[in-house]
This record gives C-alpha cells, sequence and structure tokens, in this order.
C-alpha cells in the first residue's frame, strides 16, 4: 500500500513539473503614459456634422516618431534637444499631392517658433507654395500669444515675396487655467474649468485649449505652464459660421485601471446655417488608446 501510495505521489510530483515547464509566463508590459490612437466614437454610430479623423503613433526611446491619419503620413525627427522637424506627404489624394515640411525651435522644452512650407499640387492647378512662420510669446512661463506670418508664391519663390501677417491667436489666463483664447477679430473660445488636479490627457478633445492652439500630440507639454484644473465646458463664438461648426462642449472623462484617461467625453452642440440642423446636439468621445 505505501508503495502504491508513493508512486503515486511521484506520478502526481512529475506531472506538476511538466506542466510548470511547459507553461509560458509573460511578461507584463510596463505601464507607459505614451498615447498611441486618438479615436472618436459617437452614440447610436452618427457621424457628426463636422468631426475630426483619428491619429495613430509610433514611438521610439518615448519619442513620437510617426503620426499617421486619414489625410498624412508624418515622419518626425529630433536635432539635438532644441529642434524637432517633421514631413508630412498626403494620402488618399486622388490627382495631387501635398507635402508639408515643419521645423520647430525649442529652447528650456518650450517652443520658441516654427515654421512650415508646403507644396501643393493639385491637377490641373499650378503648384502652390505657402511659408508659415509662427512665433509662440510667452509671459511669466505662460503661453500669451502665437503670431503667424505667411507668404506665397505659384510654382517657386521668386525672392520678392514679403511675409504678411495672417493671424494672432490671444490666451488669456484666470487662476492658472487658460479661460479665454481669441483668434483676430471675429473668432473666440471661451471655457471653464472644475476643481480638481489637471489630469494628463483630459484634454484630448474637439476645441479644448490644446486642440485649438497645435492639435497633434508633438507639441504637447511643450508650450511652458499649462492648465491647473480640467476643462468643463467650451463656448465658441464667431462673427459667421460657416457650414457647420462647434457652438458649445461639455467635457467629462472615463480613466482606466492605470488611473490613465481613457475616454474624453463630448457633448456638442452644432452651430449650422441650415436651420434644420442648427442646435443639433450629439454625444461622444475621444478615446485613447496606449503602448
Amino acid at each position: 500500500m505505501k508503495k502504491i501510495l508513493f508512486l503515486l505521489m511521484t506520478l502526481i510530483f512529475i506531472s506538476c513539473t511538466k506542466d510548470k515547464e511547459n507553461t509560458i509566463v509573460e511578461e507584463e508590459k510596463p505601464i507607459t503614459m505614451n498615447v498611441k490612437s486618438v479615436e472618436y466614437a459617437y452614440k447610436g454610430g452618427k457621424i457628426p456634422l463636422s468631426h475630426y479623423d483619428p491619429d495613430y503613433y509610433t514611438y521610439k526611446n518615448n519619442k513620437i516618431v510617426n503620426v499617421l491619419n486619414y489625410s498624412f503620413n508624418t515622419i518626425v525627427k529630433y536635432i539635438g534637444e532644441n529642434q524637432i522637424e517633421t514631413e508630412s506627404i498626403s494620402r488618399n489624394i486622388i490627382d495631387g499631392e501635398i507635402k508639408i515640411n515643419s521645423h520647430l525651435s525649442l529652447l528650456d522644452n518650450k517652443i520658441q517658433y516654427t515654421v512650415t512650407e508646403s507644396h501643393s499640387k493639385i491637377n490641373p492647378r499650378p503648384l502652390e507654395i505657402q511659408r508659415d512662420s509662427t512665433i509662440f510669446e510667452y509671459k511669466d512661463n505662460y503661453l500669451m500669444k502665437l503670431i503667424t506670418y505667411s507668404k506665397k508664391a505659384i510654382n517657386s519663390f521668386k525672392g520678392n515675396e514679403k511675409y504678411q501677417k495672417e493671424e494672432i491667436q490671444e490666451i488669456f489666463w484666470k487662476d492658472g487655467n487658460i479661460v479665454k483664447i481669441k483668434i483676430g477679430k471675429d473668432e473666440e473660445y471661451s471655457y471653464t474649468y472644475d476643481n480638481e488636479p489637471y489630469v494628463m490627457y483630459a484634454d484630448l478633445a474637439y476645441e479644448t485649449p490644446f486642440f485649438v492652439l497645435v492639435h497633434y500630440l508633438i507639441p504637447y507639454g511643450k508650450m511652458g505652464k499649462w492648465n491647473k484644473n480640467n476643462v468643463l465646458t467650451m463656448n465658441k463664438t464667431v462673427k459667421d459660421f460657416i457650414g457647420h461648426d462647434f457652438r458649445k462642449i461639455q467635457y467629462g472623462r472615463e480613466l482606466d485601471k492605470h488611473n490613465r484617461v481613457s475616454k474624453v467625453l463630448m457633448r456638442i452642440e452644432y452651430a449650422s446655417k441650415e436651420s434644420g440642423l442648427d442646435g443639433t446636439i450629439l454625444e461622444g468621445a475621444a478615446i485613447l488608446g496606449y503602448e
């Protein structure tokens, strides 16, 4: 009897040992804050009157090296600590191509200016070239103003073209938050905030201050001090709404199990020249995916 019991125990031990040997232990991925995708979804699967395309990001050494969306494929290069260069090539244009090269210059991890040159060749039109230069102005480490100068040419620059002041974006702060962005004379965004400390990426949604000023993630964290709290509402006033536009947005957020923002919720009120659509309400969310 003892021999049988010993034999059974031996067989069980051997079986357990083999099971352990055959088990492949998967290493847990480190938790990162690298956003690899920003996609959008809407209640009932409705397509909004106006919307953004999703963006997909690729990283190397925790730096964005590629941005892909419906319109462009963008390659990002880092030249030392203070220079960033991007090259964007258009996608899904049937009879032509748009190529955009940008240069971002930084000091103390703050963008000082950007220079962008775009070449647009859409048949049968001739090659159109536009060069933009945007200056970032700060006060006490807060971003106060973006001033953009532009010049344009057909086929090539002749050397006598002059920059014209194209746009001024003024940023107004109160209690550590951006409460207003004024673009030119006719466009204005107003914001309210909660009382909670700012949550990283809680403003990756339509028409937040970050979206209005830069939109893409490449400049994220490179514009001086940022909002102290989280944006709750946006109200847009403009002299003349063109087509369909955003009039008001209410924001919320959901977190994943690692306390990262997984969704930025949006309740959108549209402005439209079509009376039947003006005031249309749509609920949706920006959905964030991480590496």
